[in-house]
């Protein structure tokens, strides 16, 4: 029998023990991740924390987690209370930011940080002026 006739009556059960496989195993699941994600960059050219909406490139919410030193989850509370303006958001509903806003809210918050404006507020103010373009 030549390997594509066994494969051809074999690829269910081969299917499904490499499903369960990937389930149950997370070294494998992570390396696949991995070389799913570094396939990706090499192959569109979009930088890590990076996404492309609408033919330009935008910084996930992740990257400005880390910019800013806060947890994505505080930074979308932030945006429920309205502390962060509202980004623009792609057609999955998430947040999108540009270099101005990240580069905004980053020393929005290292005034606030440093005590010198306590209230929540003057931080969505000074990220808009930012984003305004008025000093």
């Amino acid at each position: 029998m030549k390997y594509t006739e066994w494969y051809k009556k074999n690829r269910e059960r081969i299917s499904e023990k490499r499903k369960l496989r990937y389930l149950t195993d997370r070294k494998l699941r992570n390396a696949r991740r991995q070389y799913s994600n570094a396939y990706y960059r090499k192959h569109h050219k979009v930088p890590v924390g990076m996404t492309v909406h609408k033919e330009k490139l935008y910084w996930k919410i992740s990257y400005l987690a880390k910019r800013i030193d806060r947890s994505m989850t505080t930074i979308r509370r932030y945006h429920l209370k309205g502390i962060f303006p509202i980004p623009e958001v792609n057609e999955r509903g998430c947040y999108l930011y540009t270099d101005a806003y990240v580069d905004a809210a980053q020393e929005a918050l290292k005034i606030f940080d440093s005590r010198k404006r306590t209230d929540f507020i003057k931080i969505k103010e000074h990220i808009e002026r930012r984003l305004s373009g008025k000093s």
